[in-house]
């Protein structure tokens, strides 16, 4: 689903990294072995850099082209380039195969659907001037419980806690508790419903 914060990584990724970023929001229209060589002559004059596909289900569309692109990126003279290719799905389920792993190696990076949820929130916290104390547990049960609200809705119930303590708070900095949050959206329809992810399986 959009509004997951997918690219939001990808691009803090490449902040942290201090490098460009070439997103490719539709592998689809990389139709020709050219493009992809112009992306490693882009990988050669800008490195350090990142290579953002977004919808990694869509490569399978084109195998050939997506497999040669993952031979360039093994091949001697780009190993010693400094660069990353960070993929995202919108697909709760999907599997990367072997292959794919063993060309790229450590420089493959996968962004799943759902896996934001907690970060999300802990980020806009700290805009906030909110404290966090999550546990490991909460963390875990965030990235499940919040997976079908949009960043748009949390934004609005984080916001919302924010407002309230602030009316009773006695100092500018304050806590914030995962049980809060999840009263708070209670009464809020997710964006994303059940339906939506048995539609994959």
């Amino acid at each position: 689903p959009k509004g997951v914060g997918k690219s939001l990584i990808a691009h803090k990724f490449a902040t942290e990294f201090k490098s460009d970023i070439i997103q490719i929001d539709n592998f689809e229209m990389i139709n020709s072995q050219e493009l992809i060589l112009g992306i490693f002559q882009c990988i050669n004059a800008l490195q350090p850099v990142v290579i953002y596909i977004k919808k990694f289900e869509n490569l399978w569309k084109n195998p050939k082209l997506f497999y040669f692109l993952l031979e360039k990126s093994a091949e001697e003279k780009y190993k010693r380039n400094r660069f990353f290719l960070i993929l995202s799905t919108d697909q709760p389920k999907v599997n990367i195969p072997t292959e794919v792993i063993e060309r790229v190696g450590n420089r493959l990076i996968l962004i799943p659907p759902f896996a934001t949820r907690a970060k999300f929130v802990e980020f806009l916290c700290q805009k906030f001037k909110m404290r966090t104390n999550f546990s490991n547990y909460e963390v875990g049960e965030m990235n499940l419980d919040l997976a079908f609200y949009s960043n748009q809705q949390l934004y609005h119930a984080i916001n919302n806690i924010r407002v309230r303590t602030l009316e009773n708070a006695k100092d500018s900095e304050f806590a914030i508790t995962y049980t809060e949050v999840k009263k708070e959206l209670e009464n809020v329809a997710p964006d994303w419903t059940q339906e939506y992810i048995n539609s994959f399986y």
